[in-house]
């Protein structure tokens, strides 16, 4: 049975991959309907092949270790000068892209740290937590401002509405919720999904919400009133990741399933199919010019891929693929994915304990 996000040793990755075999339970909701849509890619040796002209690039610019346990999230700066982290090991980090120096480390955390965010100043970190909190601090003295309670399990995503007065977080117990950052009282709680909510993005205007389900569905929904507008059910497994378009009129999904989807923001009708990973996506991202889409996925690579064409243009496979770990994931599992404000790097975390910073070809 799938947990329900209690004190078990239960990790951001095991929770982006427990649905590996069996029918899904959801707190006594068996929906196994939902499983016999696809077999789960996990360690499949088949799959997409790279075509011929990629670039494929094994050596990063820059490695970042330091963290014990591995690394789930990893978001840079606005100014593109530093990244921060989170890990299983309780912790986040702040680091200079220019050096790899670990900067601070921020240990106000109880529990493992599953996702990060730089306020749109760039002078405020928000982070969330299996310790089923949000917290802001500051990512020079590592200061706690501010913690967001209210959530029943632990909080696996959180992000901040582009004017930097509210949040956004999803969680393990099913909901996600709008704050407002002054008051740190809750707003907003959406309640449509049926399962763990594992992405909240905001769109650029900051009225709607994407969110992302291991229910196998995205959803859209008002930021203001928590009205949904729009349910996409097109993967056949757990949805990881949901990410607005630059021009606001897409969503790019990442699944389970193997796939990342592009579908309209209003219609909910499916763009295009990504299929170019052998194994579960965990993360894709737009370039900031909306030209380019990342995404990190189970084999164990970053790709760089066209989002009209859904032509590969680059393949990132530096992180450590030497054996796995008791789940059965593969030691260079690469959890997210980030582009550099500048549109010339890239950053990527894995279950190898390391994030490294690439430069595009």
């Amino acid at each position: 049975m799938v947990g329900d996000g209690d004190r078990r040793t239960l990790s951001r990755r095991e929770a982006l991959r427990t649905l590996a075999g069996g029918a899904l339970a959801l707190g006594g909701l068996g929906l196994t309907s939902l499983t016999s849509c696809a077999p789960f890619l996990a360690g499949s040796s088949g799959g997409p092949t790279l075509p011929p002209g990629v670039a494929i690039i094994k050596t990063p610019l820059l490695v970042l270790k330091g963290h014990t346990a591995a690394v789930n999230t990893v978001a840079w700066s606005p100014d593109g000068t530093k990244v921060a982290t989170t890990s299983d090991d309780f912790t986040a980090q702040i680091w200079d892209v220019a050096t790899g120096a670990s900067l601070l480390t921020y240990r106000n955390h109880t529990d493992k740290v599953w996702d990060i965010a730089w306020s749109p100043d760039g002078k405020r970190i928000l982070s969330a937590s299996r310790d089923m909190t949000a917290q802001i601090w500051d990512p020079a003295s590592g200061q706690l401002q501010t913690t967001f309670t209210g959530h029943t399990k632990g909080v696996l995503s959180a992000a901040w509405s582009p004017d930097g007065t509210k949040i956004a977080t999803g969680s393990v117990d099913w909901t996600a919720q709008i704050w407002d950052v002054a008051s740190a009282k809750s707003l907003v709680t959406y309640t449509k999904h049926i399962s763990w909510v594992y992405t909240v993005a905001w769109s650029h205007d900051g009225k709607q919400i994407a969110s992302a389900s291991n229910d196998y569905t995205a959803h859209v929904w008002d930021a203001a009133t928590g009205a949904p507008s729009v349910e996409y059910r097109e993967h056949s497994r757990e949805v990881n990741a949901a990410r607005w378009a630059p021009d606001g009129q897409s969503v790019i999904s990442a699944s389970g399933d193997g796939t990342v989807q592009r579908w309209d923001a209003t219609t909910g009708q499916r763009i295009s199919t990504f299929s170019g990973h052998k194994d579960a996506v965990y993360a894709a991202m737009w370039s900031p010019d909306g030209k380019r889409v990342v995404s990190g996925g189970g084999d164990e690579k970053a790709l760089v891929w066209d989002p009209d064409t859904d032509e590969i243009k680059a393949s990132y496979e530096g992180h450590m693929i030497k054996g796995t770990v008791d789940d059965g994931s593969p030691t260079g599992l690469v959890h997210t994915v980030a582009w550099a404000p500048d549109n010339t790097r890239l950053a990527s975390a894995s279950l190898d304990k390391t994030a490294h910073i690439w430069r595009l070809p």
